[in-house]
């Protein structure tokens, strides 16, 4: 799991470990909840651990790579290496959000007004992706309580009841073709 290229693994670190992994149906699909943890620095005598819970589902095979995340320095620096940004025209959450992505049609699809409302509202330092069809949700972690993991869960539901209807009918469903026999 942790060799998906979800930019949040890939966050400079000298070390990193995903641990607690769980896997199991939740409303219908089948989701994996893990513990991700990484220290941006190697000198032992700072606590500088950044925790999360993450939740991991398939997305849709047809929806395009799109990483929203907390607009950080891990993201100043994808900005720095030319990983290119969407502005999505609300300064509000163009500051607090950098969102990633090849196909910008996409993200402004998925990323309309009632999303972006949905988000703010969110905990600082939540954030999601969906890479290589597969979606994390992720929020840090302070404590070790189940309480992380059920509001992770709950943060995932939320977004995938907030994705407009206008996704579904710009980026529909591939179906495979049946040839007649």
């Amino acid at each position: 799991m942790i060799s998906t290229p979800f930019a949040l693994f890939g966050r400079a670190a000298s070390a990193r470990d995903l641990e607690n992994t769980a896997w199991g149906a939740r409303n219908g699909r089948e989701i994996a909840v893990a513990d991700y943890w990484y220290a941006p620095s190697s000198n032992p005598s700072l606590d500088d651990y950044r925790r999360f819970v993450c939740v991991i589902d398939s997305a849709r095979p047809e929806w395009p790579d799109l990483s929203v995340v907390p607009a950080d320095l891990a993201s100043i620096a994808m900005d720095a290496v030319g990983v290119p940004r969407v502005d999505l025209g609300s300064e509000r959450f163009d500051r607090s959000f950098s969102v990633q992505t090849a196909d910008r049609r996409f993200a402004n699809a998925f990323l309309d007004a009632r999303m972006m409302g949905w988000l703010m509202l969110q905990a600082p330092g939540m954030g999601f992706e969906i890479v290589a069809g597969r979606l994390m949700v992720f929020e840090p972690r302070h404590v070790l309580s189940l309480d992380d993991v059920d509001r992770a869960l709950r943060r995932f539901d939320g977004l995938l009841e907030h994705v407009p209807p206008v996704v579904s009918s710009l980026f529909p469903a591939t179906r495979p073709t049946v040839s007649p026999g």
